[in-house]
C-alpha cells in the first residue's frame, strides 16, 4: 500500500484529493506502485513533480514520435500527448520553484540522485 504525501479535504464540498510530490525520478515500479494506489484509491491525485518526473509520468516527444509514460501504462491517461481536459483522476504538473535558495537545494538534491537507469531521455 502507498500512502500520499498529503490529503486535502475541502471544507464545503467534503472533496478528497491526493498530493505527490516526486522531486526525483524514481524506477518504473517504484512508480507503477504508486500509481496503481491511486488506480485502487478511485480519488483525484495531483502529482507535482520535477521535469524528469513529468516526462516519466506523462511520456515525452522523441524523434520517433510520442513516446507514452508511466501513467498510460497503466492506465491513468489516456494514449498520447497529454489533452489537458482535465477529466482524469490524475493531474501531473511540473514543479516550480520561486524561493532562489529552495531552488539551488533542489537541484543539488536531484543532481546527488541522478541514477543513468532512472534518466528519461
Amino acid at each position: 500500500m502507498h500512502w500520499p504525501d498529503l490529503v486535502v479535504i475541502r471544507p464545503v464540498t467534503q472533496l478528497l484529493f491526493a498530493v505527490e510530490v516526486e522531486l526525483t525520478p524514481k524506477t518504473p515500479a517504484a512508480l507503477r506502485q504508486i500509481l496503481h494506489g491511486c488506480l485502487q484509491a478511485r480519488r483525484k491525485v495531483i502529482h507535482l513533480c520535477t521535469g524528469a518526473v513529468v516526462r516519466q509520468l506523462v511520456g515525452h516527444q522523441t524523434p520517433g514520435g510520442w513516446k507514452d509514460g508511466i501513467a498510460q501504462q497503466v492506465r491513468l491517461l489516456p494514449l498520447g500527448p497529454p489533452t489537458g481536459d482535465g477529466a482524469t483522476l490524475l493531474h501531473v504538473q511540473e514543479l516550480h520553484l520561486r524561493d532562489p535558495g529552495v531552488r539551488a537545494q533542489l537541484e543539488r538534491h536531484t543532481a546527488r540522485h541522478r541514477v543513468s537507469t532512472y534518466t528519461v531521455r
